[in-house]
């Protein structure tokens, strides 16, 4: 499944792909995201990168996890800010293969 969200300014907050394991990973795009820019862009935006989070099928959070076994450094925090179309894309293709 995939979840297109709007904040109150209805402008585009996040999108979630849900996978058929069941792992989600959202990818944050607002203003109030860690992306660049962070401004607000309406309902098209733009973002040169952009936040992301892993949820496990149980709801618990998975983005330290997948970042050290995907992008290789160590992560404190249940988002991953700044991840750049490439990144993104590797988080993508490696939780599809879990579960």
């Amino acid at each position: 499944m995939i979840s297109v969200n709007t904040n109150r300014r209805n402008e585009v907050s996040n999108i979630s792909f849900t996978l058929e394991n069941g792992w989600t990973v959202s990818i944050g795009v607002s203003a109030s995201h860690c992306c660049t820019p962070r401004t607000p862009q309406g309902f098209n935006p733009e973002r040169e990168d952009v936040e992301v989070a892993v949820i496990l099928p149980n709801g618990r959070w998975g983005t330290r996890e997948v970042v050290k076994e995907v992008l290789g450094y160590d992560h404190d925090d249940d988002v991953a800010p700044h991840l750049n179309a490439d990144e993104v894309a590797r988080i993508i293709a490696h939780v599809q293969l879990q579960g």
